[in-house]
């Protein structure tokens, strides 16, 4: 992958982790719900989604800003980053937290899987390296040795 597509990539993901959660704050503002707190489950999913496509940090980022807009836009008093409720301050943290927990599981399964491909590009290329191999001896093998003859080298 060259220079350019990966810094192409790495902005991407960085658009998608800040646009996101304003993207679904965008739709969810539109609908009327009696508990607009609920969509906070809509934001943990898409820090998921962000953690497995993306990594950890983008997936954090995403969930800080998912805790800015839930809290500006769907706790009372709606408008204001300022918590009526000390329950709505437990829920925000627990929210901020399980987010940052669900970023980071997701971004080890993310880079399991990443060492996984690259360890079975690895295999396949030893593999092929080993049959081939395997194909120099057995010509070796069926070589008739005359006098003076010499063995080919295998190292080739």
């Amino acid at each position: 992958m060259s220079t350019w597509s990966r810094s192409v990539e790495q902005w991407g993901t960085w658009m998608a982790a800040v646009l996101g959660p304003a993207i679904v704050t965008a739709v969810l503002v539109n609908f009327s719900h009696q508990v607009q707190r609920d969509y906070v489950f809509i934001y943990l999913g898409l820090v998921a989604v962000v953690g497995v496509v993306r990594g950890l940090w983008p997936a954090l980022a995403c969930a800080a800003i998912s805790f800015l807009l839930v809290d500006y836009f769907f706790v009372p008093p709606v408008g204001t980053f300022t918590i009526a409720d000390e329950q709505d301050i437990v829920n925000l943290i627990a929210f901020l937290v399980t987010a940052g927990v669900v970023g980071l599981l997701t971004s080890r399964r993310r880079r399991t899987l990443l060492e996984s491909e690259a360890l079975t590009r690895q295999l396949r290329d030893a593999n092929t390296q080993l049959l081939a191999y395997r194909i120099r001896t057995a010509s070796v093998a069926r070589a008739p040795l005359g006098s003076g003859d010499r063995p080919p080298d295998l190292a080739a």
